[in-house]
């Protein structure tokens, strides 16, 4: 029996979501029940009373907090924990209501990929054709022709069309059906601890946050504010003699920004230098 598809996950609100698990884990449920041969797994799980009884202890259960926390980072870019814990933590509970006779998962399984192409980005590695569309809210087609006109850095693997991480995040800041990742914990991260573009993305908006940025140090520097901009996105695209200004913006340590931004956006160029001074 074929499972039915319903709308795409980006018009679906929370509240949709939550209406749709609360109907999917009760009929997988059943099926668990009935396979092993088991009674009272259903009420466990639901409790007993009226059904906005049963909807609230539903509302309160890991289960949903875990899908809860995966439509808050996918759809609108807030990161509660590590982006990887978020989508692999609501992947498993999806993987759990999967079952052969019940309705479809599309939009679990969409939004699910929506994270997992955000926690891509966001931990700097590349991004599928797939997942970017999603992400943007825009058809595959309008990604394929990006990347056909060379607004896109793409590369072909066996797993499919790939997009270069900084190419990504440089286009995706001008669609509108994209909100970039902000961290209710951002600021709790300091600079020798980052790894990655969204870390050093989230670092640098919590720093603005925290400290007045002196107009007239902006003036003492070429910087446009478009550049600022851009690195706050977690896109370095700037020579790499800009580190000491952007500390100075910042008030950050002059050393420790620079070791910051090798070890984040110039890695590979930062391990060669110490195999030259190792040997």
């Amino acid at each position: 029996m074929a499972k039915t598809t319903k709308q795409s996950s980006k018009k679906l609100n929370k509240e949709d979501l939550f209406n749709i698990y609360f109907q999917v884990a009760h009929e997988a449920l059943q099926t668990f029940e009935h396979v092993f041969e088991l009674d009272g797994v259903i009420s466990q799980v639901f409790g007993e009373g009226s059904e906005a009884e049963m909807q609230n202890r539903v509302r309160n259960s890991i289960a949903w907090y875990r899908l809860s926390a995966l439509y808050n980072y996918a759809m609108d870019g807030i990161a509660s924990e590590h982006p990887v814990d978020i989508v692999i933590g609501a992947a498993e509970v999806i993987r759990l209501l999967d079952t052969e006779m019940g309705p479809s998962l599309n939009e679990f399984e969409e939004i699910c990929a929506m994270g997992d192409g955000r926690a891509a980005l966001d931990e700097g590695s590349d991004i599928s054709l797939n997942k970017l569309a999603l992400l943007a809210d825009v058809d595959p087609r309008t990604i394929r022709n990006a990347a056909s006109s060379n607004e896109l850095n793409a590369k072909k693997t066996e797993d499919g069309l790939f997009i270069d991480n900084a190419s990504a995040r440089s286009w995706l800041q001008g669609r509108r059906g994209f909100k970039p990742t902000v961290s209710v914990t951002g600021s709790q991260i300091s600079l020798d601890q980052i790894t990655t573009p969204g870390e050093f993305s989230l670092f640098l908006k919590s720093r603005r946050d925290d400290i007045e940025i002196d107009a007239k140090l902006l003036e003492l520097y070429p910087l446009e504010a478009a550049n600022i901009g851009s690195i706050e996105q977690g896109i370095f695209a700037l020579p790499i003699n800009s580190a000491f200004p952007l500390a100075d913006i910042y008030q950050l340590d002059r050393k420790a920004f620079l070791a910051c931004v090798m070890r984040v956006f110039f890695s590979e160029q930062l391990s060669t230098l110490r195999d030259c001074f190792q040997g």
